[in-house]
């Protein structure tokens, strides 16, 4: 169903509806991705280092979140 709902907000604008589906095509088709991200390449080929830990990234994130609403 929400496969359907999502595809139907293309049809939102030319319908003159002021709706918009909960999620893009994109962020659908994302979200049955599992990612992991490695940084261990960007380290030792290019000498990346974080400017912010992940735990504290993590935090940004959910005080970012939380304030979307």
């Amino acid at each position: 169903m929400l496969r359907v709902f999502i595809g139907s907000d293309d049809l939102f604008p030319r319908l003159s509806l002021p709706l918009r589906a909960p999620m893009t095509r994109q962020e659908f088709a994302s979200s049955a991705v599992e990612v992991t991200l490695d940084a261990s390449r960007a380290r030792s080929e290019l000498g990346y280092r974080p400017v912010v830990t992940l735990d504290a990234g993590i935090a940004m994130l959910k005080r970012h979140v939380a304030e979307q609403g």
